[in-house]
């Protein structure tokens, strides 16, 4: 089966993060925060949709959740689109064509809201979905995700 790569990229202000939450879950949350929200990550679901994989939760120096990245299969990207758009309905899509390094083409779809991006494919990888979020600081932005 083949999986589709869409990233959810949010970089925010610190203020703009607390506007945006994925089913209570926000940039700048603690572990135990986090814990509780998500008490089993590969349940949590977006829009009725599971993981494919674990979830991967980054923290920075201080201990607040910076980036979160969830991923799922590409038969499920609308779904996920769909509960964005439901949740911020002033989400701008956009359509054009990607290639991955094989040379195969697939229609991409990027989506904006203020500081949050949606692609159905994320650079040349066509092999899975995955929402990207993450607070936008000097150091999560050096940092090799």
């Amino acid at each position: 089966m083949r999986y589709t790569l869409c990233a959810i990229l949010l970089a925010a202000s610190a203020a703009q993060a607390q506007d945006i939450d994925i089913k209570g879950l926000k940039l700048g949350m603690s572990r135990a925060e986090v814990a509780a929200v998500m008490p089993d990550p590969l349940r949590f679901t977006i829009a009725g949709v599971r993981p494919r994989y674990d979830p991967t939760t980054r923290y920075d120096a201080s201990g607040k959740l910076d980036t979160f990245q969830w991923m799922f299969t590409p038969n499920n990207y609308e779904a996920v689109r769909d509960a964005f758009r439901a949740k911020y309905p002033d989400l701008k899509c956009t359509q054009s064509v990607v290639q991955n390094g094989f040379g195969a083409t697939f229609p991409q779809e990027s989506c904006r809201i203020g500081d949050i991006s949606i692609e159905r494919y994320s650079g040349d990888s066509a092999d899975v979905g995955s929402v990207l979020w993450w607070h936008y600081t000097p150091e999560a932005a050096s940092r090799d995700l």
